[in-house]
């Protein structure tokens, strides 16, 4: 009677253990799969703003683009161009006519550099 006493404490302790160790793994895969899940979200919510600050800059960016050449086209047009004249043509080359001079040509001043040649040029001629 004893042993069977020994054994139905045996049985319930180990049911007991059982259902113990049974329900504790339960709450740590469902603890577990919180902590998962949490991280998982953590990670598609920073994904998800990192995604949308680029397409912000991005979208900044190509509009300042559109911006500055919409600026650049309205101030070419404002630019005032009526009042500066247009580059004139050039004029035609004028005929060159020749002009008669009935006069001999002579020089102004007297040179009297050529006299002295003429004079050292007789001195050599006389052999001295």
């Amino acid at each position: 009677m004893m042993k069977m006493v020994q054994n139905i404490c045996r049985l319930i302790l180990l049911v007991f253990t059982g259902l113990l160790f049974g329900c504790s793994s339960d709450n740590d895969n469902s603890l577990r799969e919180q902590m998962i899940q949490q991280t998982v979200e953590d990670r598609i919510q920073r994904y998800t703003i990192e995604k949308r600050n680029s397409c912000r800059e991005k979208a900044l960016k190509e509009a300042g683009t559109i911006v500055d050449s919409i600026l650049l086209a309205e101030a070419r047009l404002k630019r005032d161009t009526a009042g500066r004249p247009p580059i004139p043509e050039k004029p035609e080359i004028p005929e060159i006519v020749p002009v008669e001079d009935s006069l001999p040509v002579k020089p102004f001043f007297r040179d009297s550099t050529l006299e002295l040649i003429e004079l050292d040029s007789s001195k050599i001629g006389n052999g001295q």
